[in-house]
């Protein structure tokens, strides 16, 4: 469980490079990978995550560009 190793959730406008993306689909974690790059876009900054697509290889992906849908993206951190 996420709690359970320090993580704590942080509000997208507050997103470091190193924290956790949770893709959450109707309540369940379908996705996760790790924030690697934050870029400039207009008035914000897109997550850029590194993860794991099934059997394929690693991808650096925009944070909504993945095969994996998701109703809400979390991010989380690790505080120790």
């Amino acid at each position: 469980m996420i709690a359970q190793d320090d993580y704590v959730k942080v509000d997208a406008n507050d997103i470091h490079v190193g924290d956790i993306a949770l893709y959450i689909e109707s309540g369940d974690i379908s996705h996760s990978g790790i924030v690697v790059e934050l870029r400039p876009a207009f008035t914000t900054k897109v997550p850029w995550i590194l993860s794991k697509w099934g059997d394929a290889p690693e991808y650096i992906h925009a944070a909504r560009e993945c095969p994996y849908t998701a109703d809400v993206i979390e991010y989380y951190r690790i505080v120790r």
